[in-house]
């Protein structure tokens, strides 16, 4: 690259090529940065320690008060994720805070999780977590509107057919909902990135759905 910095789009994008082998790398896009938009190029080694030191991946093992004990896919050992009152919880929508008696069962064991935030020894403080997060590719061949919900029909890469449910109160970003909504005719037939949470009938929660082209 001829510039000494990267987008903050571009640096995710280096990210998944650089460590595509890395099962936290299939899910960056669901992560804002909170660093500056410009970003320094850096290593591959320094890249992934940059995603020790900000991404933590796991099993849930189990759940202690504020805590979230995962078996560490980066170092093999056992985690502690911090649950604050600012965290935000995603299991198909969002729940903010450590008070998990009001939203009984978001997180439960045997949960694959991954978060974003601060590693500190054994401790790491969660600002965003994912639990069960599917990462995948779909041909749009419909999308019908309801109210406050769209569901795409869609066809993978390996020809099979489902559904995604696309809600404004469980996106990443709501402004997502209305893109959505005002492309439905164009999507159809087009290729879309969805990350969401995939349910046992097979349907996918939609929290991320990237647009070519979309801002």
């Amino acid at each position: 690259m001829n510039s000494r910095h990267i987008s903050r789009r571009s640096f995710i994008r280096v990210l998944a090529g650089l460590f595509a082998f890395v099962p936290a790398a299939r899910s960056l896009t669901a992560f804002p940065f909170n660093s500056a938009d410009e970003l320094p190029i850096m290593s591959k080694e320094e890249l992934e320690e940059i995603l020790k030191a900000r991404i933590a991946e796991g099993k849930v093992l189990a759940l202690e008060g504020d805590s979230i004990w995962i078996r560490d896919r980066w170092y093999g050992d056992t985690l502690r994720l911090v649950i604050t009152d600012e965290s935000i919880v995603w299991k198909g929508k969002y729940n903010k805070g450590k008070d998990f008696d009001s939203y009984p069962h978001v997180i439960e064991p045997g949960d694959d999780v991954i978060a974003l935030g601060q590693r500190n020894g054994v401790d790491f403080s969660v600002e965003k977590m994912y639990a069960n997060i599917l990462n995948t590719y779909i041909t749009v061949d419909d999308i019908s509107l309801e109210k406050d919900e769209a569901i795409i029909s869609y066809t993978d890469a390996s020809e099979k057919v489902g559904t995604v449910k696309v809600r404004p109160d469980y996106l990443i970003d709501k402004a997502l909902y209305q893109e959505v909504v005002s492309k439905s005719q164009q999507l159809r037939g087009t290729k879309v990135q969805v990350i969401g949470l995939p349910l046992q009938d097979g349907t996918i929660v939609a929290a991320n759905v990237l647009i070519a082209g979309g801002g």
